[in-house]
């Protein structure tokens, strides 16, 4: 048994691994997400005959859903405006928190804390 929980994680890795290889589509592994429990829970009440190669294919299952989830953007991300011009609206909730820069080719030094400061220094 203590050989299932390795084998468990090595199949959650395989399933990210060939997610990130293979293309598929949401729809089709929730199916396969469904099937591979379905079966489990059937195993589990008729016989335990083949359980750990069923868990261990939900395991790749759940690693191809993961790496699926982990890859998809949301509608509101800024990034799909990318190469475009746009105007984008918001409230900033807080300064942001940028320590001491170096000045950049263009000769400018930004320092963000407490208070935010721009200065240009001379090139």
């Amino acid at each position: 048994m203590p050989n299932l929980i390795i084998l468990a994680t090595a199949a959650f890795v395989a399933g990210i691994w060939c997610s990130e290889l293979i293309r598929v589509e949401m729809t089709v592994l929730l199916v396969m997400a469904a099937t591979f429990a379905g079966v489990a829970l059937w195993q589990i009440k008729n016989g335990p005959r083949y359980i750990a190669a069923t868990i261990l294919g939900l395991f790749a299952v759940a690693g191809m859903l993961r790496f699926q989830h982990a890859e998809t953007l949301s509608g509101a991300d800024v990034s799909r405006f990318a190469g475009q011009t746009a105007t984008l609206y918001g409230t900033v909730a807080e300064l942001p928190l940028v320590r001491h820069r170096r000045a950049n080719s263009a000769g400018e030094v930004y320092h963000c804390g407490r208070g935010c400061e721009h200065r240009r220094t001379a090139s």
